[in-house]
């Protein structure tokens, strides 16, 4: 019943006459519905979701993403819309129908088998496959076309595009609509020249984003080697002290936006006496071990191998630990129809089996290893009972794992962090480590057990500080600010 409800209040929402109407466009969707289940539907509770989500309220806003497969097209109307949420609709999402080979050419191929290698500066990953740039090229079309069949004032439309999936959107849009207003945030690192010069599409992908008012990203270092690419690799002019971007006669503004978490939902955690005490059982039952705490999606980029590698050293190095810590490896699920990660998977859980069968006792197993989905609610238990958590990437944009970690722990733990995350230069009072140096990591590992409690108190009420300061509603204020400031406007009214 409210899937008729839901479309028929798509007809009564406000116009965005009364105020500015921001657009979305990425690749991931903010309510999924489970396959063949029109009345069952998720909201996600990752960051940029749950950040945007008042926002696109407020504005009666509209969000273009692809409906993955889920049965997604049995509850959108003849355009392929649906009010969010379906009970009590406050904004639209509309959703990209692909089909099999779009999938698989657009996602499974030029995104996660060429964009993201790339990115990662893992080039012995990428399979350069012209027929993964044709599909790339053609679903970038589609959401253009999505996009542009539903702008209703180029002057109080703002479109928002995210990421590596969707860099030819912004020029597929300008192609049919030369005055919309558009911006785009990379949340993924921008890899050096050396690395993305060798794409044979780079030309098309920088010219695509050159086709923005604005571009973000998370740290000055992936601003950089943009601003690079784009001198290297066009004939644009760039000013790096300024932070724009001349082509023809528009400017293209540039900047640095770490993007944050929401800090208040992380940090009541131990407020709440019910969740205290429920950490407090689940904590029994590792018996009084120091617990170290890594939690990842299943990707080679998150240098899972070689923190098992450290934490095998580790127990060798300082045996007196050996019986008294537990690490527990949370892995997410993902993308396991990519061959490389499902070599990635069976990798992991062979070093997980050859380092307890090495150490383990009859009382006691030195890893526990999860390989299933956890939800934010379900980590934030893990967040607290940890007294080290090992978040140690090749290489991240961000990584928001790490302030969640300290926003919810109560400065009872202590983050060690790879020195190639994003979040190293806000979390520079964590133990920084080089996630390539075994001997380091290992040491590490021992110096975040062992540190004085005063010491660790302070170092950890520092980074939350920070964490707090800039937090999720700082990201999108600090974006939305620079946005406004591109069209001379003191603000955009989003409601």
């Amino acid at each position: 019943m409210f899937f008729l409800s839901s479309i028929m209040s798509l007809k009564t929402m406000k116009s965005p006459e009364s105020g500015d109407r921001l657009i979305i466009v990425s690749n991931r969707e903010p309510c999924i519905h489970e396959r063949n289940k029109r009345n069952k539907y998720s909201i996600p509770t990752g960051g940029l979701v749950s950040a945007l989500n008042p926002v696109m309220s407020s504005c009666h806003g509209l969000w273009v993403a692809w409906g993955s497969g889920r049965g997604d097209f049995k509850v959108v109307d003849e355009e392929n819309r649906i009010g969010v949420p379906p009970e009590d609709p406050a904004y639209v999402l509309k959703r990209v129908q692909l089909g099999k080979e779009e999938v698989e050419g657009f996602y499974h191929g030029f995104s996660n088998s060429i964009m993201w290698p790339i990115c990662h500066s893992f080039i012995s990953k990428v399979e350069f496959k012209p027929e993964y740039w044709n599909q790339y090229q053609r679903v970038n079309q589609k959401f253009s076309q999505a996009v542009n069949s539903e702008i209703v004032d180029l002057k109080r439309d703002y479109i928002w595009v995210h990421d590596y999936h969707l860099s030819l959107v912004p020029g597929y849009i300008r192609e049919k609509n030369s005055e919309a207003r558009i911006s785009f945030f990379w949340h993924v690192p921008w890899p050096p020249w050396e690395m993305f010069g060798r794409l044979p599409w780079r030309r098309d992908i920088l010219k695509g984003l050159l086709n923005c008012d604005l571009i973000g990203f998370q740290t000055e270092s992936h601003l950089r080697n943009f601003l690079d690419s784009v001198r290297r690799g066009t004939n644009a002019y760039v000013d790096e002290k300024k932070r724009f971007i001349r082509v023809n006669d528009r400017e293209i503004h540039v900047d640095d936006f770490p993007i944050g978490i929401d800090f208040d939902k992380f940090n009541c955690f131990h407020r709440n006496e019910k969740k205290i005490n429920a950490s407090d059982d689940l904590m029994d039952e590792f018996n009084g071990l120091k617990i170290i705490l890594g939690v990842d999606r299943l990707d080679y980029t998150k240098g899972i191998l070689h923190r098992l590698e450290a934490y095998q050293r580790f127990l060798e190095k300082y045996p007196i630990y050996q019986g008294g810590v537990i690490f527990l490896q949370i892995m997410n699920p993902s993308r396991w129809r990519v061959n490389e990660y499902q070599k990635m998977k069976k990798s992991v859980e062979a070093a997980v089996g050859r380092i307890n069968g090495k150490f383990s006792r009859v009382d006691w197993t030195p890893i526990k290893y999860f390989y299933r989905k956890f939800s934010q609610e379900q980590l934030m238990y893990y967040y607290h009972i940890s007294d080290v958590a090992l978040i140690t990437p090749l290489i991240d944009g961000m990584n928001l794992v790490a302030k969640e970690f300290l926003a919810t722990n109560k400065d009872k733990g202590m983050l060690v962090l790879s020195e190639f995350a994003g979040a190293a230069g806000q979390l520079n009072k964590s133990i920084l480590v080089n996630p390539y140096d075994c001997e380091g990591m290992a040491d590490s590992i021992k110096q975040a057990l062992e540190m004085p409690e005063k010491e660790k108190r302070i170092r950890c009420h520092h980074m939350k500080n920070i964490i707090e300061d800039m937090d999720i509603v700082w990201w999108l204020d600090n974006f939305f600010g620079s946005w406004a400031r591109v069209y001379d406007a003191e603000s955009m009214d989003f409601g």
